[in-house]
């Protein structure tokens, strides 16, 4: 694990943390006002969302639709820039009776007063989210 005491590790850890554990209003109190928060692909569910209503708003639809079955299944490593703190984690899903098991980065860029203000999702397998979400 990366340094928990770097206030953006620990906002980050916070924030994921909340993520996993379903919590999507906790976990968007986290974010800067003007957030922008991006599950990249081409599936239904994929997008750009601005501001912490809309991202709430995301998670809520994205946990509905796997029926609360998010499990951490492990965090592979932080990493920590100037303005942003990467987490690569093994997540998994049940939706639809299906199970997708997926590595996935998420990037959050920080402002200088240490607010979340861009949250970045990235599907190691793309090809593997599309055909789950689709």
């Amino acid at each position: 694990m990366t340094d928990a005491t770097n206030p953006r590790v620990a906002k980050a850890q916070e924030f994921l943390g909340r993520l996993v554990d379903q919590q999507a209003e906790r976990a968007t109190a986290l974010l800067s006002p003007v957030v922008e928060y991006r599950l990249q692909g081409r599936y239904p569910l994929a997008g750009d969302f601005c501001g912490p209503a809309q991202a709430t708003g995301h998670l809520a639809k994205l946990f509905s639709e796997i029926d609360g079955t998010l499990d951490l299944l492990k965090w592979e490593d932080w990493m920590l820039g100037g303005q942003h703190v990467a987490a690569l984690l093994v997540i998994g899903m049940q939706r639809h009776g299906r199970r997708l098991d997926a590595e996935v980065l998420i990037l959050l860029g920080f402002t200088v007063d240490d607010q979340i203000s861009a949250v970045d999702v990235f599907f190691k397998d793309e090809q593997q989210a599309e055909r789950f979400f689709a």
